[in-house]
């Protein structure tokens, strides 16, 4: 939810207003996984997924994405230098995996997981978590995702921001349902 108005000096604000969510975690067997910076490795081991992650190339990440129905972008940085080349670099492959995507009868292509097997059996879209922490780099990235999930529809979009460290075992990070949301350390989830 949001709401905004008028303040007494006549300035304009929006405020979001964020309410805590229980939503069911998807079971994946391999998420393929590209990262921001130099750190991105540790980053993603820091988040404990409870999935088998395994690190890819920007260059490789739509092939993963095909193979494995799944892919997940992560980052931890809060350095703004370099934003616009990432946010760049995201558009691109968020629309080369989108055109890329199966539906229909493509989806019956050999994949691995549950996840790709729930994409096999209903022509269901490539899953893509975006998994990022809640600092000001990431917020063009944000708004970019927001603007994906609805003209990009073979891709089902989550987009999970991480107020401190990590939650416990990832708990919250892996939503079944495209969402936007926040996770705090102790895995609880907010939307908004």
């Amino acid at each position: 939810g949001g709401g905004g108005g008028a303040r007494a000096d006549g300035v304009c604000r929006y405020e979001v207003v964020w309410d805590a969510a229980e939503v069911a975690e998807l079971c994946l067997g391999v998420l393929p996984v590209v990262a921001d910076g130099e750190g991105g490795a540790a980053f993603v081991a820091s988040l404990q997924l409870p999935c088998r992650c395994v690190m890819v190339d920007w260059a490789d990440a739509a092939a993963a994405a095909a193979t494995h129905g799944a892919l997940a972008i992560a980052g931890g940085g809060a350095d703004l230098d370099g934003a616009e080349a990432l946010l760049w670099r995201c558009l691109s492959l968020l629309v080369e995996v989108g055109g890329a995507a199966p539906s229909g009868a493509e989806a019956h292509l050999s994949r691995g997981g549950a996840a790709a097997a729930e994409a096999r059996a209903t022509g269901g879209p490539v899953q893509v978590f975006a998994l990022l922490a809640d600092t000001p780099r990431y917020a063009p990235l944000r708004g970019l995702l927001r603007v994906a999930r609805k003209e990009l529809p073979r891709l089902s979009i989550r987009s999970v921001a991480l107020q401190g460290a990590p939650p416990p075992l990832g708990r919250g990070l892996l939503a079944a349902a495209p969402l936007e949301a926040r996770v705090s350390t102790s895995g609880q989830l907010e939307r908004p």
